[in-house]
């Protein structure tokens, strides 16, 4: 039961959020780049393959 509330506010939030004016692309600003890369754990869990994003 407390289950179902949370995940009805939490849909009610998502719902009603709305981007703002600093949320636009501004003209001179630079953009950046999102680089994808893999990484094979070799400590505490060896062998495990993690994509990561930066």
């Amino acid at each position: 039961m407390i289950l179902l509330a949370v995940l009805a506010a939490t849909s009610l939030h998502l719902a009603e959020y709305k981007l703002g004016p600093d949320s636009q692309r501004k003209a001179g600003v630079p953009r950046g780049e999102v680089t994808a890369g893999k990484w094979t754990s070799k400590g505490v869990f060896p062998g495990t393959l993690r994509d990561y994003w930066v």
